[in-house]
């Protein structure tokens, strides 16, 4: 099993490794870049010879997936980001993450 978290959350790898700031992944030129900046330590998918064959399958279906939500639906976390917990098994996921979703209505669209 890979520690994959260990180097993703490191100050020598990433300014503010544990806070939620999406900015660290777009051009260069935000200011998140101007400290630590190391995105090539993120191996969500393996590397070298060992590297995933479905990561391309799996960006385009996460893409499509947040899209349709984002399209059909408003989200709002219903509990404190503090009290939204890390469990590491053979995957991390997260405990005690609860999302309300807003169907938004669609005038195109008959019900």
């Amino acid at each position: 099993m890979m520690q994959n978290k260990v180097p993703q959350t490191d100050k020598c790898n990433f300014t503010k490794p544990n806070n939620f700031i999406p900015e660290r992944w777009t051009r260069e030129g935000c200011p998140i870049h101007e400290g630590n900046h190391k995105p090539e330590h993120v191996r969500a998918f393996g590397g070298g010879a060992r590297f995933c064959p479905g990561k391309n399958l799996a960006m385009t279906e996460l893409i499509c997936s947040i899209s349709a939500i984002c399209k059909n639906f408003n989200f709002k976390l219903t509990v404190s980001p503090d009290e939204v917990e890390e469990v590491f098994a053979f995957t991390m996921y997260p405990k005690n993450l609860f999302i309300k979703l807003t169907a938004i209505s669609n005038p195109l669209v008959k019900e």
